[in-house]
């Protein structure tokens, strides 16, 4: 029980109090804006946005048996420079 409440409290606690100043103060906002225009995925693929992102086998769906897949991603080929930038997802 101790181990668990240091935890909460050492670990958890400063993390979640660091992402809600960070959500206060606009840190994420040209993110936020930058990705507004693609929760319509007919928006992201007429933005070069496109459903193959292979791993490094050229597998393109990546599947843990008995607990399902990742999920959907969407990558656009001509962002992937090296380069971060909040405002081009």
């Amino acid at each position: 029980m101790k181990k668990r409440a240091f935890v909460l409290l050492g670990v958890v606690l400063p993390v979640l109090v660091a992402v809600g100043v960070a959500a206060a103060s606009g840190l994420f906002r040209d993110a936020r804006d930058a990705t507004d225009r693609f929760h319509d995925v007919d928006a992201a693929i007429a933005a070069g946005y496109n459903f193959r992102l292979p791993d490094l086998t050229g597998a393109t769906c990546i599947l843990q048996p008995g607990e399902g897949g990742m999920g959907v991603h969407m990558v656009n080929p001509s962002l992937l420079d090296g380069v971060l930038d909040e405002t081009k997802p």
